[in-house]
């Protein structure tokens, strides 16, 4: 071991706590590269296996009802690889207390050899020829929240039958790997919401649609014109009630999970830099320190024939050894952190073929860019070692001549206490350091408002959804298109104190050539039980004269306010309506996209007065699981919402976020902690002769204490007020980065948020303050005053 190593090891040994913190913000940064970036590619990995071992369909259609003799014909068409018929619905499952949902979609035998086939956990496939009645299999989720055991049975109602599913396994296949209703359910409610898997022949016999399908799947042969064979498609299936078709990439499953891998790689972008930039700014100050105290040893060197290139290795190497303890540490927690976050995702997902490998190539792009960042911050720092002669450097740099500092002339004019006036100068002598330290707090601020407003988000996202635009406390939804007056049952209900109907219509909305589905719901004019926006002003009355649009559909179709739109029922039963309307607004929507209409102006589509397909009660209080119940024999009536354990199921659902939130925290902590821990560390000892001097004059050593932590009040303190607006802006900027058409998040930061972010950056301060100046007490005046010029 030559004289350098020696020397480049003591020196890390003499700054053993610099050199952690260092190290700690360098890991942090590998440990959030490597964990995101390796459970990206394993997600991605585990998607595409899934994908393709069960044949991914790439387009999907919905029509009221085909014979299956058509998919022969589909499949004939130029650019069709393949295609597969299917019945898929949605029934209440008859439960004791309460009512649950079903989706049911049915399966061909042998299920392997068609799109979208299925993947069995636990139990056995379906037979189609059961003595038991009809055999089901459902989602591993639902199976597991309600207790289920082989062979219970289900019971489901569809067009006022009950029937009896005998439940024999456990399945999924790749469109419900994320099982929810639609957009506006969020999350899983596996309790209330499940899949159920039909074979396809009892299916048929059991819903009276023998020999009848209602979705086709198709794949496209590679390479072909996928625009021209979609069209094709249509046309034959056009006169059989086309509903709505969409590729792969809006399929409500795939696009959420999609939408979770977008968020896992961005932050596994621009994150791991933050930390890494920031560590080489800590490095890069502190070689400039060691070079500045070290100017005679390394004149000495130099006269015994050390070159520069040797010397700035020496200290170059300081900062290269700090990137690679880094890595290493970083890499080694990553990939423990990055089998968690895979196994999570994947079962969150019901991805079945994950595995938590370990990329060589992010391993590597991670030492990679921890040795670069800390290359440059050493040979940047260190290449000042060059200009230092050997004579020169046996006696202290000259001081630069300065003429009256803008500083001095500043603090002249306000009456300061002397100690805060010392502190300013201290200060104006280290612009650098005082940089570093004000934008590392701004960054660590930022982090903190953005974790904290993830509560801030999700109780915005609730007011909005459940509290201030709904004041009702069930709503239920009929099986089939009703008359107003057939509510008359409900309304004779013990406890029920107002009903107020509602339409829900499919449609396809045209303009200028191009057309969208959309969803239409038709209120009464004296609605008083919800509440929706209409050009940014909440409302309950929606004008007999127009319709209002959601706000993402009329940008699709490019439609402003005043426009006339074509609208096209897609109603399951009867023929389809087309209708000229006036665009009177638009409606912003967080969750989902509804457009609004009037309900005597959405009869008047069907030329008809009163037809409803559910409606909103108010309740008397204390009645509502009395009423529920009673709603619940109620065959015709296919789904029953309560406010009230929608926003429980949500609540109990926040887990995954309390766990993102506390990370997150304890990354700006650890950001801001070594950045004010190095800059008052060095501080301390660049002035540990002054703060001797102080003390012999009677400075006591609280009053020394106060001195230097006046300087990181100033610059933490000018770093906090920065990052409480820049918190702002990267929240901001976060949800606009993974908002979907789907989706449409509000960044929201309470004041709260302010002061929660301000009082943590103010804790990490203090602590890192008394940790750099804990050696205060034990300073050696003697040594310290000792003239070594």
């Amino acid at each position: 071991m030559n004289v350098l190593t020696r020397r480049l090891l003591r020196s890390i040994k003499e700054k053993k706590g610099q050199v952690f913190s260092i190290v700690t913000v360098v890991m942090v940064g590998i440990i959030v590269y490597i964990s995101m970036t390796a459970s990206y590619y394993n997600l991605k990995e585990a998607q595409e296996h899934f994908y393709t071992d069960n044949h991914m369909a790439d387009y999907y259609f919905q029509v009221v009802k085909a014979p299956e003799q058509l998919l022969k014909d589909i499949e004939n068409l130029p650019g069709v690889y393949q295609v597969t018929g299917r019945i898929t619905l949605d029934a209440p499952i008859i439960r004791g207390e309460d009512r649950a949902s079903a989706r049911i979609v049915t399966y061909l035998t042998p299920v392997n050899e068609q799109l979208n086939s299925l993947h069995l956990y636990s139990g056995r496939l379906f037979e189609e020829s059961s003595t038991a009645g009809i055999e089901a299999l459902v989602d591993p989720d639902f199976f597991a929240a309600n207790n289920l055991e082989w062979n219970d049975t289900v019971c489901i109602a569809h067009l006022g039958q009950a029937f009896y599913l005998s439940i024999v396994g456990t399945a999924s296949s790749p469109d419900y790997i994320y099982p929810i209703k639609d957009a506006s359910m969020i999350i899983p409610d596996p309790i209330n919401f499940g899949i159920f898997m039909l074979p396809q022949n009892q299916a048929q016999q059991a819903f009276d649609m023998v020999g009848q399908i209602n979705q086709v799947l198709l794949k496209f042969t590679p390479g072909s014109d996928h625009n021209l064979t979609v069209e094709a498609v249509k046309q034959i299936l056009e006169p059989y009630g086309l509903l709505s078709s969409y590729p792969c990439d809006d399929q409500l499953s795939h696009s959420i999970l999609e939408m979770e891998l977008t968020q896992l790689r961005s932050v596994s972008y621009y994150l791991p830099f933050v930390f890494l930039l920031l560590a080489a700014a800590i490095q890069f100050i502190i070689i400039r320190r060691m070079i500045f105290t070290q100017r005679p040893q390394i004149g000495i060197l130099k006269a015994l024939g050390y070159s520069n290139r040797q010397i700035v290795i020496y200290y170059a190497s300081f900062a290269i050894i700090i990137g690679l303890v880094g890595a290493i540490l970083g890499t080694v927690f990553g990939l423990l952190l990055c089998g968690i976050m895979t196994q999570a995702y994947a079962m969150y997902f019901n991805l079945p073929t994950y595995t938590a490998s370990y990329n060589l190539s992010t391993i590597s792009y991670g030492f990679l860019l921890s040795l670069s960042v800390a290359l440059a911050a050493g040979w940047l720092a260190a290449r000042k070692v060059t200009a230092i002669h050997p004579a020169e450097a046996m006696r202290p740099e000259l001081p630069q001549a300065k003429g009256k500092s803008s500083n001095g002339l500043l603090l002249s004019r306000f009456r300061l206490p002397l100690e805060w006036k010392m502190s300013i100068r201290s200060i104006s002598r280290n612009r650098g350091r005082f940089a570093l330290t004000m934008v590392g707090v701004t960054f660590s601020v930022g982090l903190l408002i953005i974790a904290f407003s993830f509560n801030d988000m999700i109780d915005n996202m609730m007011n909005d959804y459940f509290y201030n635009s709904q004041s009702y406390d069930l709503l239920v939804r009929f099986d089939k298109v009703l008359r107003e007056h057939d509510l008359t049952a409900v309304e004779q209900i013990d406890g029920v104190l107002k009903v107020e109907p509602f339409i829900e219509i499919p449609v396809r909305i045209h303009y200028q050539g191009r057309k969208e589905e959309d969803i239409l719901v038709g209120y009464g004019r004296n609605m008083t039980l919800k509440t929706i926006k209409i050009n940014n002003q909440s409302t309950s009355i929606i004008p007999e004269d127009g319709i209002v649009l959601a706000e993402r559909t009329a940008k699709k179709l490019g439609v402003s306010i005043g426009d006339v739109v074509e609208v096209e029922t897609l109603m399951l039963v009867g023929p389809p309506y087309r209708e000229t309307i006036r665009v009177i607004g638009e409606s912003e929507q967080m969750i989902g996209g509804l457009s609004y209409i009037n309900l005597l102006r959405a009869n008047q589509i069907f030329n008809e007065r009163s037809l409803v397909s559910g409606a909103m009660l108010q309740v008397e209080r204390g009645k509502t699981e009395e009423v529920e119940q009673q709603l619940n024999e109620m065959l015709t009536i296919s789904a029953i919402i309560s406010p009230d354990k929608e926003i429980k199921t949500f609540e109990d659902n926040l887990g995954a976020v309390v766990y993102a939130v506390s990370i997150m925290v304890i990354f700006a902590f650890i950001l801001g902690f070594a950045i004010v821990f190095n800059t008052s560390l060095m501080n301390f000892l660049e002035r540990k002769r002054e703060l001797a001097s102080l003390k012999v004059m009677g400075f006591s050593r609280k009053e020394l204490s106060r001195l230097l932590l006046n300087e990181s009040i100033i610059q933490s303190g000018l770093g906090i007020l920065l990052g409480l607006p820049f918190g702002k802006i990267l929240a901001h900027y976060y949800i606009a980065s993974v908002e979907t058409d789907m989706y449409s998040f509000q960044a929201a930061v309470y004041p709260l948020t302010y002061f929660y972010a301000a009082a943590s950056a103010t804790v990490f301060v203090l602590i890192a303050h008394r940790l750099a100046v804990r050696d205060l007490k034990n300073i050696n005046l003697v040594e310290a005053l000792k003239n070594k010029d």
